[in-house]
């Protein structure tokens, strides 16, 4: 499988012990959020939400010959929870638009700073809409983009909540970026490694990936 390389930090491999606090700390039930996560909720267990809202336009205003004929857009929200917030708002705060052809990034619209703090702890929430997700090339690509714009601020990102259909597709997109499924709880991930977990809200739909830098030695949990 080809894979993209993606540097990250290895500074952050400390801050694992948070994601295995935060696992803990979604619900055990069997909800599966169906009409999304409130920001009490949010609120309660991260610092700040990326918010996803994916919509894809097919090729009705585009000619069969043209070269984009299947054009996603992600648009990227933010929020950081109230007491933490500039101002106590804890308002949404629009940061940039994505756009993929077929899955392949062809453009960003950047509106604003992605203003989050060192050790700020965080989530990617993949909202539920009307329409089926399926561009889960873009939404990993997506991901990918704003882990590493997480890790650059020394913040960690922690988990991403998603629809219950799509969390598999995502894992296996994401295994293309060097993500492993990992059964592995220690807390040392290895040089440059980076845990993440991407669940809908129901225990069995909680997906452990690890990131392993491309050589680096797989651990015996690393699926």
């Amino acid at each position: 499988m080809k894979r993209h390389d993606v540097k990250l930090s290895s500074l952050h491999c400390a801050l694992v012990l948070a994601t295995i606090i935060l696992v803990g700390a979604l619900p055990a039930s069997s909800e599966d959020h169906k009409d999304g996560f409130s920001d009490q909720w949010l609120d309660m267990r991260f610092d700040w939400v990326m918010r996803f809202d994916a919509k894809t336009q097919k090729s009705s205003l585009v000619m069969p010959s043209a070269p984009f004929q299947r054009v996603t857009a992600i648009d990227l929200r933010y929020r950081v929870k109230p007491h933490l917030a500039e101002g106590g708002t804890g308002e949404l705060t629009r940061y940039e638009t994505l756009f993929y052809n077929n899955g392949k990034p062809i453009g960003c619209r950047r509106h604003g700073d992605f203003r989050i703090k060192q050790f700020w702890q965080g989530a990617i929430y993949l909202q539920p809409s009307a329409e089926r997700i399926e561009d889960t090339h873009a939404i990993a690509h997506a991901i990918v983009r704003t882990l590493v714009e997480t890790l650059k601020k020394e913040a960690t990102l922690t988990a991403v909540l998603a629809p219950r259909y799509i969390v598999a597709k995502l894992a296996d997109e994401l295994g293309h970026y060097s993500f492993y499924r990992t059964t592995d709880d220690e807390i040392d991930s290895g040089p440059g490694g980076v845990y993440l977990f991407l669940a809908s809200g129901q225990t069995t739909d909680r997906t452990y990936l690890v990131y392993r830098p491309p050589g680096a030695p797989r651990h015996a949990g690393d699926q």
